[in-house]
């Protein structure tokens, strides 16, 4: 354990930047928080000035989407996930932001459903931007709901039970052939991985071809520093 925190903390000494993983407003502020003070710890040893730069003068460069899921809070409320998420952050006023501006989804699939990618995507943006239009009615026929939001017809599905729903999604998957835009196109999404699961085992069984399972494993990156100018990776 010793050992893996020495080398963690090399890493951090040598490394001029960080790239953060993705969905970053996912994640509490106090990560963000905590990173921040443990960078100050480490490069404050060699650089006392670095005790008063943010993540310790660290370049860290971070990814999401604020109009996506914010951090979850069990039994919180909308105050409470909103006080906890990175813009509420001593941290924030320091980050500099930069806006993608070409949506790389929306280049994806066959030439055919292009315009109706952008339709679709455009119709998420609006969403996310709080500018769709919505509508108030009656939820279970009980109480009026206001700032709903109505699904077109063209985006629901008449299948009453998974088998339908699947070949709803995956036309002719038993005859599927190694055509990429298929796959890229569609999907189906579900909250609960017992459900993908589920999913999952029903469509690998509609699919003609031998079955392959690809098995993956993680190694610990152990840096080796044998002077400022050189290293080593094992």
């Amino acid at each position: 354990m010793i050992m893996m925190i020495i080398t963690i903390i090399v890493i951090i000494k040598n490394y001029v930047y960080v790239s953060w993983c993705d969905e970053a407003p996912m994640c509490n502020k106090y990560v963000f928080e905590a990173v921040d003070r443990s960078f100050k710890d480490i490069m404050k040893i060699e650089n006392p000035a670095a005790e008063n730069m943010l993540f310790g003068g660290k370049v860290i460069v971070i990814g999401g989407d604020f109009r996506q899921i914010l951090p979850v809070i069990p039994h919180g409320t909308r105050t409470d996930i909103v006080a906890s998420c990175l813009k509420k952050s001593h941290i924030w006023p320091n980050i500099d932001v930069r806006h993608l501006t070409i949506n790389m989804i929306a280049l994806l699939g066959s030439n055919e459903n292009k315009q109706e990618q952008q339709e679709f995507i455009d119709y998420l943006l609006r969403i996310g931007e709080g500018t769709e239009k919505t509508i108030k009615s009656y939820v279970y026929n009980e109480n009026m709901e206001e700032d709903l939001i109505e699904i077109n017809n063209t985006m629901l599905s008449k299948s009453t039970n998974l088998d339908d729903f699947i070949d709803k999604v995956y036309p002719n998957l038993s005859h599927i052939t190694h055509d990429t835009n298929y796959e890229i196109e569609r999907t189906i999404l579900a909250a609960k991985n017992e459900d993908v699961d589920a999913i999952n085992e029903k469509i690998l069984n509609k699919i003609n071809g031998k079955e392959f399972v690809y098995y993956s494993a993680m190694k610990l990156l152990i840096l080796i520093v044998i002077n400022p100018n050189q290293t080593h990776i094992i």
